[in-house]
């Protein structure tokens, strides 16, 4: 689950804490996939602010999860390899 970076199955407010604090290197566990919210590839401040902004409801989905479900194609869509 994108956000849930301690893997409990919630997004809380501990997710973003774990973010920062990885970022400053004090030794943490946390699930590196589920903390790149924004999908960069990198874990870094913006990763714990859109996790915060989540919580709060600011955004119902992350970025991440966004770029996923626009690299599939529908079902009435024809996959990019077959076009002509």
């Amino acid at each position: 689950i994108y956000g849930d970076t301690d893997g409990n199955g919630k997004i809380q407010t501990n997710d973003a804490k774990l973010v920062l604090q990885h970022i400053v290197r004090m030794p943490v566990t946390l699930n590196l996939d589920a903390a790149d919210v924004d999908g960069n590839g990198k874990i870094q401040t913006n990763d714990a602010k859109l996790i915060l902004q989540y919580i709060v409801k600011i955004i119902n989905k992350f970025p991440a999860e966004k770029a996923e479900s626009s690299d599939s194609w529908g079902e009435n869509q024809t996959p990019p390899a077959i076009r002509g």
